[in-house]
C-alpha cells in the first residue's frame, strides 16, 4: 500500500472513530486480517453489501424512523369531533398504535434500540412539527410540563426518603405509579395522550357552556332593551295624525319596528304592544333597531312576502 493510500486510510478511520462508528480497540488498521476488514467495511459501507443485504438494512433502519414520523403526521391530523368534545378518535389512534407496537419486527428493533431512545425520537419529531401544527405543540407542551412535574415529585420522594441526590434513584425499589412515570417508553406516551385529549376535550365542552351562556344573557339583556324602548316610545315614527275638534290629539298610526307594519296609539299617545311581541313570532324584529335595517325585514324580503302585518289595531 502506497504511503498516500496509509495516510487516507488513517485519516479516514480516526473521521469514523470519532462519530463512535468503531471502538477504540479497532483504531490500528495494520491488526486488521482479511475478515476483520471485509466486516468493518461491510457494516460501514451499503455500497460493499448484496442487493439483499441493502433492502433487509434499510428495512430495519426506516422501521422505527417511519414509525416515529407517521405517529407525528397523524397526530396532526386528529380529530375530535365536530365541536372539539368527542374521544373516540383518540381512543382509536391509541389502540390502532398498541397493536402496531406488538408486531415482531417493531418490538425486536425497539428492543434493540431501546425506547427510550425512540421515544426521544418522538420528542425530537413533535418539536419540528410544533412549528407548523398546533396540535402537536399543544401535545409537546402537556409532555413537556406532566415530565418536569414527575421529576419534582421523584425527587421530592428520593429526598423524604434520605436518598440525597438531585435526581430520583431507579434501584430505589419502589414503585412509582404510571401517571407519575417520566415519559420514556410508548406505554407512558400513550397514557400522556389520553390525559392530553382529555383536557382537550374538557376545556372544548367549558367553551362551549360559556358561548351558551353568553348567548341566553345576551336575549335577555336584548328582550329587556325591547321592553324599555317599547315602554319609552323609543321604536315609534308618526306617520299620519288625526286631531279632533278641540284640537288634541286622537288616535294616530305609527310605524312598528317589530313586525314592520303600524300600530295606532292608546290614549296616552304610545304605541300600543305589538301582536308579534305578545305571541312570541319567531321572526319578529328581535334586534332592537329599525324594521328596515333588521334580519327579519330581509327574510321577508327576500322571500316576496309582505311584513307580519300593515295595519292593526
Amino acid at each position: 500500500m502506497s504511503e498516500k493510500a496509509e495516510r487516507q486510510l488513517s485519516r479516514y478511520i480516526n473521521s469514523l472513530r470519532s462519530e463512535n462508528k468503531i471502538s477504540e480497540s479497532e483504531m490500528d488498521w495494520t491488526q486488521w486480517n482479511w475478515d476483520k476488514f471485509k466486516h468493518i467495511a461491510e457494516s460501514l459501507f451499503d455500497a460493499l453489501k448484496s442487493v439483499e443485504e441493502r433492502q433487509q438494512s434499510l428495512t430495519d433502519r426506516q422501521i422505527i424512523s417511519d414509525l416515529v414520523k407517521n405517529f407525528t403526521g397523524e397526530l396532526k391530523d386528529l380529530s375530535f369531533g365536530v365541536y372539539g368534545t368527542e374521544m373516540k378518535h383518540a381512543l382509536k389512534f391509541i389502540e390502532r398504535y398498541e397493536s402496531v407496537l406488538v408486531k415482531k419486527p417493531i418490538k425486536e428493533r425497539l428492543k434493540e434500540m431501546g425506547e427510550k431512545n425512540v421515544i426521544v425520537q418522538v420528542f425530537s419529531e413533535l418539536t419540528k412539527a410544533s412549528k407548523f401544527s398546533e396540535r402537536c405543540a399543544s401535545l409537546l407542551r402537556f409532555l413537556l410540563e406532566h415530565d418536569t412535574k414527575a421529576k419534582e415529585i421523584l425527587v421530592a420522594r428520593d429526598l423524604a426518603a434520605g436518598r440525597r441526590q438531585d435526581t430520583p434513584s431507579p434501584s430505589s425499589g419502589v414503585r412509582v405509579p404510571n401517571r407519575e412515570q417520566v415519559t420514556k417508553t410508548w406505554d407512558h406516551l400513550l397514557n400522556r395522550i389520553s390525559d392530553w385529549a382529555c383536557n382537550i376535550i374538557k376545556a372544548a365542552k367549558i367553551v362551549m357552556e360559556a358561548e351558551v351562556l353568553k348567548v341566553d344573557a345576551k336575549a335577555i339583556k336584548d328582550s329587556g332593551k325591547e321592553s324599555k324602548k317599547r315602554k319609552a316610545g323609543d321604536n315609534p315614527i308618526v306617520v299620519s295624525e288625526k286631531k279632533n275638534k278641540t284640537g288634541n290629539s286622537s288616535k294616530t298610526r305609527l310605524d312598528c319596528q317589530i313586525c314592520g307594519g303600524q300600530h295606532y296609539s292608546d290614549k296616552t299617545g304610545n304605541i300600543k304592544t305589538c301582536w308579534a311581541v305578545k305571541n312570541n313570532h319567531p321572526q319578529r324584529n328581535k334586534e332592537g333597531g329599525s324594521w328596515k335595517g333588521s334580519s327579519a325585514s330581509k327574510i321577508w324580503m327576500d322571500n316576496g312576502a309582505q311584513p307580519l302585518s300593515l295595519i292593526h289595531i
